[in-house]
């Protein structure tokens, strides 16, 4: 996992809370936690640095939280989809599963995929799941939906999902996530595409 917003220790107390395993798998060395502050580093050398760690501990699964740090770090952000489109093809020849994370506000216009484009993650990107957050009568749930799977036809319906011991949840039909939409008054919080 490369990110910019957490600490290991604080990925390792969240962990820990959940009952995932992530200490014992970090000491087994299955499992690797790179943090870069998002307010210090040159994007290339960054750039370089996840790569080559990449090859050198022969990864194949990659997290990086989050598409944003990048843009923090970006002193020309025009460059920002040669240099996504750059990382996927490199991580794509080196046989690497890559997960990124993007934080964005989604307007009712689709505003979110946009921004996505915009930045040219949608292009290369396989598939685009999208998880939103509905504060309603002093609750937060949790809806997540696939926006996009490249050559396949996907259920893009909203479910409602749970985040906790063990790992997250998912139910099976779209009707209880169907039934927080329906209801007046929700308010969009945070939606990570």
């Amino acid at each position: 996992m490369f990110g910019f917003y957490e600490t290991r220790n604080a990925l390792l107390s969240k962990a820990a809370a959940l009952g995932l395993p992530a200490g014992a798998l970090i000491e087994s060395g299955q499992v690797e936690l790179l943090w870069q502050p998002a307010t210090e580093a040159l994007i290339d050398e960054l750039c370089h640095r996840l790569v080559d760690t990449v090859r050198r501990r022969k990864i194949k699964r990659l997290f990086i939280d989050g598409l944003g740090g990048f843009e923090k770090l970006a002193v020309e952000p025009a460059r920002l989809g040669r240099i996504f489109s750059a990382l996927s093809n490199e991580f794509r020849a080196l046989g690497v599963t890559a997960v990124y994370s993007a934080e964005m506000r989604l307007g009712d216009d689709g505003a979110a995929l946009r921004e996505l484009e915009v930045h040219g993650v949608s292009s290369i990107a396989e598939n685009i799941v999208m998880m939103r957050y509905l504060g309603m009568r002093s609750s937060l749930h949790r809806l997540i939906s696939v926006l996009k799977v490249r050559d396949a036809r996907v259920d893009d319906a909203l479910r409602k999902f749970i985040i906790g011991p063990g790992g997250i949840t998912i139910e099976n039909d779209h009707h209880s996530a169907e039934q927080l939409l329906a209801e007046p008054k929700h308010r969009n919080l945070r939606h990570y595409p």
